[in-house]
């Protein structure tokens, strides 16, 4: 299971946020596909489930447990 719960995203330099609030449910086992135009947070928001970015503000939890950065 995945779950953004209020997720914010920037960038330095920009002051508008590339993902804003997000919350978002994935059960375990199913299948999701992100969809949209250039520019709309699609690979910010993967990066975020991979950990090679930190969300600005909310949690991402994996399986009940909020992801860790180091």
């Amino acid at each position: 299971m995945i779950r953004f719960e209020q997720v914010y995203q920037t960038y330095r330099g920009k002051e508008d946020a590339v993902l804003k609030g997000i919350d978002l449910h994935i059960p375990q086992g199913q299948f999701c596909v992100l969809l949209g135009k250039s520019g709309m947070g699609k690979s910010t928001l993967m990066r975020c489930i991979n950990g090679l970015v930190q969300p600005y503000a909310g949690q991402i939890l994996i399986d009940g447990q909020p992801l860790r950065y180091e």
